[in-house]
Protein backbone atom coordinates (compact mmCIF):
# COMPACT_ATOMS: atom_id res chain seq x y z
CA UNK A 1 0.00 0.00 0.00
CA UNK A 2 2.68 2.18 -0.20
CA UNK A 3 3.98 4.74 -2.99
CA UNK A 4 7.55 5.04 -1.65
CA UNK A 5 9.59 2.07 -3.39
CA UNK A 6 7.87 2.66 -6.94
CA UNK A 7 8.60 6.58 -6.15
CA UNK A 8 12.06 6.01 -5.78
CA UNK A 9 12.57 3.70 -8.73
CA UNK A 10 10.74 6.20 -11.11
CA UNK A 11 12.35 9.12 -9.51
CA UNK A 12 15.82 8.31 -8.35
CA UNK A 13 17.40 5.95 -10.27
CA UNK A 14 19.90 6.85 -12.82
CA UNK A 15 18.05 6.11 -16.00
CA UNK A 16 14.85 7.24 -14.59
CA UNK A 17 17.22 10.84 -13.73
CA UNK A 18 18.52 10.67 -17.40
CA UNK A 19 15.36 10.08 -19.43
CA UNK A 20 13.03 12.78 -16.91
CA UNK A 21 15.41 15.61 -17.69
CA UNK A 22 15.40 14.51 -21.38
CA UNK A 23 11.59 15.06 -20.99
CA UNK A 24 11.45 18.14 -18.60
CA UNK A 25 14.21 19.86 -20.90
CA UNK A 26 10.90 18.90 -23.66
CA UNK A 27 8.87 21.09 -22.53
CA UNK A 28 10.54 24.11 -21.41
CA UNK A 29 9.70 25.64 -25.03
CA UNK A 30 5.99 26.15 -23.71
CA UNK A 31 6.86 27.39 -20.12
CA UNK A 32 8.85 29.98 -21.52
CA UNK A 33 6.97 30.98 -24.91
CA UNK A 34 3.07 30.35 -23.18
CA UNK A 35 0.01 30.50 -25.12
CA UNK A 36 -1.17 34.12 -25.99
CA UNK A 37 -4.00 34.90 -23.47
CA UNK A 38 -3.88 31.91 -21.51
CA UNK A 39 -1.28 29.59 -19.58
CA UNK A 40 -0.07 26.49 -20.67
CA UNK A 41 -2.11 23.53 -20.63
CA UNK A 42 -0.85 19.95 -19.95
CA UNK A 43 -2.23 16.63 -20.44
CA UNK A 44 -0.42 13.68 -18.67
CA UNK A 45 -1.66 9.78 -19.48
CA UNK A 46 -0.66 7.42 -17.30
CA UNK A 47 0.22 9.35 -14.51
CA UNK A 48 0.89 6.65 -11.85
CA UNK A 49 3.18 7.29 -9.35
CA UNK A 50 4.12 10.00 -10.84
CA UNK A 51 7.49 9.24 -11.32
CA UNK A 52 8.24 11.94 -14.42
CA UNK A 53 5.27 14.31 -13.32
CA UNK A 54 7.90 15.37 -10.59
CA UNK A 55 10.13 16.41 -13.17
CA UNK A 56 7.99 18.26 -15.51
CA UNK A 57 6.06 19.83 -12.46
CA UNK A 58 9.71 21.07 -10.93
CA UNK A 59 10.50 22.58 -14.41
CA UNK A 60 6.61 23.84 -14.53
CA UNK A 61 6.73 25.26 -10.91
CA UNK A 62 5.47 29.03 -11.21
CA UNK A 63 4.68 29.60 -14.33
CA UNK A 64 0.32 28.71 -13.98
CA UNK A 65 0.43 25.89 -15.82
CA UNK A 66 -2.68 24.00 -15.85
CA UNK A 67 -1.64 20.19 -15.77
CA UNK A 68 -4.18 17.26 -15.81
CA UNK A 69 -3.01 14.42 -13.61
CA UNK A 70 -4.82 11.43 -15.08
CA UNK A 71 -4.83 7.66 -15.01
CA UNK A 72 -6.94 4.17 -15.40
CA UNK A 73 -7.44 3.91 -12.25
CA UNK A 74 -8.02 6.41 -9.06
CA UNK A 75 -5.63 5.34 -6.66
CA UNK A 76 -2.96 7.57 -7.71
CA UNK A 77 -4.90 10.79 -8.02
CA UNK A 78 -5.36 12.08 -4.07
CA UNK A 79 -1.76 11.30 -3.90
CA UNK A 80 -0.79 13.39 -6.80
CA UNK A 81 -2.74 16.83 -4.87
CA UNK A 82 -0.75 16.38 -2.41
CA UNK A 83 2.61 16.30 -4.38
CA UNK A 84 1.92 18.66 -6.84
CA UNK A 85 -0.98 20.81 -6.05
CA UNK A 86 0.95 23.84 -4.55
CA UNK A 87 3.55 23.79 -8.12
CA UNK A 88 0.99 23.77 -10.60
CA UNK A 89 -3.33 23.95 -11.74
CA UNK A 90 -3.64 20.42 -10.92
CA UNK A 91 -6.88 18.67 -12.32
CA UNK A 92 -7.05 14.90 -11.77
CA UNK A 93 -9.35 12.87 -13.34
CA UNK A 94 -9.61 8.71 -14.84
CA UNK A 95 -8.80 8.29 -18.18
CA UNK A 96 -8.43 5.52 -20.48
CA UNK A 97 -6.73 5.87 -23.67
CA UNK A 98 -8.62 2.99 -25.08
CA UNK A 99 -11.44 5.62 -24.81
CA UNK A 100 -12.51 8.99 -26.71
CA UNK A 101 -11.20 11.66 -24.21
CA UNK A 102 -14.07 13.59 -24.86
CA UNK A 103 -16.50 10.87 -23.40
CA UNK A 104 -14.39 11.51 -20.20
CA UNK A 105 -14.70 14.72 -19.28
CA UNK A 106 -11.35 15.79 -21.27
CA UNK A 107 -12.21 19.38 -23.58
CA UNK A 108 -11.12 17.98 -27.29
CA UNK A 109 -8.02 20.13 -28.96
CA UNK A 110 -7.12 21.81 -25.66
CA UNK A 111 -3.78 20.88 -24.78
CA UNK A 112 -0.58 22.38 -25.57
CA UNK A 113 1.61 19.12 -24.94
CA UNK A 114 -0.33 15.48 -24.09
CA UNK A 115 2.54 13.09 -22.70
CA UNK A 116 2.92 9.81 -21.47
CA UNK A 117 5.36 8.30 -19.69
CA UNK A 118 5.51 4.08 -20.17
CA UNK A 119 1.69 3.97 -20.52
CA UNK A 120 0.86 4.48 -24.25
CA UNK A 121 1.93 1.30 -24.97
CA UNK A 122 -0.38 -0.14 -22.91
CA UNK A 123 -3.68 0.48 -25.30
CA UNK A 124 -5.34 -2.34 -26.80
CA UNK A 125 -5.12 -0.83 -30.52
CA UNK A 126 -1.96 1.40 -30.63
CA UNK A 127 -3.03 3.59 -33.93
CA UNK A 128 -6.94 3.87 -32.52
CA UNK A 129 -5.45 5.12 -29.25
CA UNK A 130 -2.94 7.47 -31.11
CA UNK A 131 -5.14 9.09 -32.85
CA UNK A 132 -7.52 9.80 -29.79
CA UNK A 133 -4.71 10.98 -28.25
CA UNK A 134 -3.72 13.67 -31.42
CA UNK A 135 -7.55 14.94 -30.71
CA UNK A 136 -6.87 16.10 -27.49
CA UNK A 137 -3.73 18.56 -28.53
CA UNK A 138 -4.16 21.73 -29.97
CA UNK A 139 -3.15 22.98 -32.99
CA UNK A 140 0.77 23.65 -32.80
CA UNK A 141 0.90 21.61 -29.84
CA UNK A 142 2.87 18.23 -29.41
CA UNK A 143 2.74 14.84 -27.71
CA UNK A 144 5.82 13.48 -25.44
CA UNK A 145 5.93 10.38 -25.18
CA UNK A 146 8.86 8.63 -22.65
CA UNK A 147 8.13 4.72 -23.75
CA UNK A 148 10.60 1.31 -23.21
CA UNK A 149 11.59 0.66 -26.63
CA UNK A 150 13.70 -2.22 -25.72
CA UNK A 151 12.34 -5.99 -24.42
CA UNK A 152 14.58 -6.94 -21.90
CA UNK A 153 14.68 -10.24 -20.63
CA UNK A 154 14.39 -9.52 -17.17
CA UNK A 155 10.81 -7.94 -18.50
CA UNK A 156 9.84 -10.98 -18.10
CA UNK A 157 10.15 -11.79 -14.43
CA UNK A 158 8.49 -8.20 -13.63
CA UNK A 159 6.63 -6.21 -15.64
CA UNK A 160 5.48 -9.02 -18.20
CA UNK A 161 3.87 -10.75 -15.24
CA UNK A 162 1.17 -7.94 -14.26
CA UNK A 163 -2.26 -8.68 -15.40
CA UNK A 164 -2.70 -6.44 -18.89
CA UNK A 165 0.69 -6.52 -20.26
CA UNK A 166 -0.58 -8.67 -23.10
CA UNK A 167 -3.68 -7.37 -24.05
CA UNK A 168 -3.01 -5.86 -26.91
CA UNK A 169 -5.27 -6.29 -30.03
CA UNK A 170 -3.42 -4.63 -32.87
CA UNK A 171 -1.22 -5.66 -35.56
CA UNK A 172 1.45 -3.69 -34.51
CA UNK A 173 3.11 -6.03 -31.74
CA UNK A 174 3.32 -10.14 -31.67
CA UNK A 175 4.99 -11.18 -28.77
CA UNK A 176 5.36 -7.97 -26.62
CA UNK A 177 3.48 -5.10 -26.58
CA UNK A 178 6.68 -2.66 -26.57
CA UNK A 179 7.55 -0.74 -29.84
CA UNK A 180 11.02 0.09 -31.20
CA UNK A 181 11.86 3.63 -31.53
CA UNK A 182 11.21 3.03 -35.90
CA UNK A 183 8.10 1.28 -35.05
CA UNK A 184 6.41 3.88 -32.55
CA UNK A 185 7.05 6.63 -35.94
CA UNK A 186 5.31 4.67 -38.04
CA UNK A 187 2.68 4.23 -35.42
CA UNK A 188 2.39 8.15 -34.48
CA UNK A 189 2.41 8.97 -38.52
CA UNK A 190 -0.72 6.17 -38.94
CA UNK A 191 -2.63 8.23 -36.04
CA UNK A 192 -2.13 11.30 -38.15
CA UNK A 193 1.28 13.37 -36.41
CA UNK A 194 3.64 15.30 -38.06
CA UNK A 195 7.87 16.11 -37.05
CA UNK A 196 8.39 13.14 -35.08
CA UNK A 197 11.76 13.27 -33.36
CA UNK A 198 13.23 10.77 -30.24
CA UNK A 199 16.52 11.22 -28.01
CA UNK A 200 18.86 9.95 -27.15
CA UNK A 201 19.74 9.16 -31.29
CA UNK A 202 20.29 5.83 -31.52
CA UNK A 203 24.64 6.17 -32.10
CA UNK A 204 24.16 7.11 -28.69
CA UNK A 205 26.07 5.54 -25.78
CA UNK A 206 22.95 6.25 -23.70
CA UNK A 207 20.66 4.32 -26.44
CA UNK A 208 21.70 1.38 -25.07
CA UNK A 209 19.48 1.60 -21.94
CA UNK A 210 16.50 0.88 -24.44
CA UNK A 211 14.28 4.16 -23.07
CA UNK A 212 13.49 7.13 -26.12
CA UNK A 213 11.53 10.56 -25.07
CA UNK A 214 9.76 10.69 -28.72
CA UNK A 215 8.24 14.13 -29.93
CA UNK A 216 5.39 14.42 -32.27
CA UNK A 217 3.58 17.93 -33.08
CA UNK A 218 0.09 18.34 -34.34
CA UNK A 219 -0.22 21.39 -37.10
Amino acid sequence: GSFVLAESLYTAASGARYINALASAAIAPVVEHPPEGRPPRILEIGSGTGGTTAALVDRLAGSGTEYWFTDVSDAFLARAHERFGAHVALQTAVFDADRPGPEQGLPASSFDIVTAANALHASRNLSTASSRVRQQIAPGGFLLLVETTTHHAWFDVSTGLIEGWQHFEDDLRAEVPLLSTSAWREALLVGGFEEIVSFPPEDSVAAEMGQRVILARVT
